[in-house]
């Protein structure tokens, strides 16, 4: 799995298993 970036939790940003990143 390639190294996604640091995001804090609850910030609304989540990271896919596919190492997308979903912003809510």
């Amino acid at each position: 799995m390639p190294v996604a970036p640091s995001f804090e939790e609850g910030s609304g940003v989540v990271i896919d298993e596919d190492g997308q990143v979903i912003t809510e």
